[in-house]
């Protein structure tokens, strides 16, 4: 990086925290293992979450991805906000973060229950969410 590169990044670094602008993008990966009956499952859990401030507005972002394995097939799917915002309420918060993450599988195995521990505004909430096998689909509920 040469010096010009570096005054023109800190002269736009100036200009945002001067008119009271921040951005910010955390990501966490949260892995959980058990071995059940024999066989070994592991849950594990990706998250990005991205955050704009202003003094006009917020902004908030999550993407969550999550791998399943152990089951007969891998599960991969995508949990957005709105998954979270049926669950709690999750207006443009402050701080989220995954604290940690669990699982249970029924013994037909064709239901995978989901349990998040997060932080949302320093403030500790369960959030529980479950798969459901429809013929060669896993439907979120």
């Amino acid at each position: 990086m040469t010096k010009r590169d570096l005054l023109f990044f800190g002269l736009i670094t100036l200009v945002f925290t001067s008119c009271g602008l921040s951005y910010s993008e955390k990501n966490f990966i949260k892995i959980k293992e058990k071995t059940v009956d024999g066989v070994e499952y592991r849950f594990i859990n990706r998250l990005t979450s991205k955050s704009f401030k202003s003094p006009f507005s917020k902004g908030f972002k999550l993407e969550n991805k999550i791998s399943f394995n152990g089951l007969e097939h891998d599960i991969h799917k995508i949990i957005g906000k709105s998954d979270f915002e049926s669950k709690i309420d999750l207006k443009n918060p402050e701080s989220f973060q995954i604290d940690s993450v669990s699982f249970a599988v029924n013994e037909s195995k064709d239901k995978v229950d989901l349990f998040y521990y997060l932080s949302i505004d320093h403030q500790t909430q369960l959030v529980s969410m479950y798969l459901v096998k429809d013929q060669d689909q896993w439907i979120l509920y």
